[in-house]
């Protein structure tokens, strides 16, 4: 995990971001609260960078967790947070459900899963 820390930066930067367009260029966001920059970076993008802040750290810690070369982990890391930034961004479009976004999650640690153990071997890391 100690080289993998750009994943918090990055996810941040980047969800914040995708989050500010959607309220501030495309008008998404609720009328009542407002689409103005402000309401963008103090409401939206806190609320929405928490809702996905578990899955992409718990999948963060699932692809970290073995002794792997240096140059998969981070390819690694790097597909799951464009899965995340793509999950988030599906669903402050189409304005998902918590139970949608909770399915999600599940989605994305099994992908973080599924991506660990087939992509990483096993012997990695082992003694002989």
């Amino acid at each position: 995990m100690k080289g993998t820390i750009w994943v918090l930066p990055v996810y941040v930067m980047l969800a914040a971001t995708l989050v500010s367009l959607n309220v501030v260029l495309f008008q998404l966001g609720d009328p009542g609260v407002g689409t103005d920059p402000g309401a963008a970076i103090q409401i939206y993008a806190p609320l929405w960078l928490t809702f996905y802040a578990p899955p992409l750290i718990a999948g963060w810690l699932i692809i970290s967790s073995r002794v792997t070369p240096h140059s998969r982990q981070h390819l690694l890391l790097f597909v799951h947070v464009v899965l995340v930034l793509t999950l988030l961004e599906l669903s402050f479009i189409t304005d998902a459900h918590w139970t949608t976004i909770l399915v999600e999650w599940v989605i994305l640690l099994a992908v973080a899963y599924a991506m660990r153990r087939l992509l990483i071997p096993n012997h990695v890391g082992k003694l002989a």
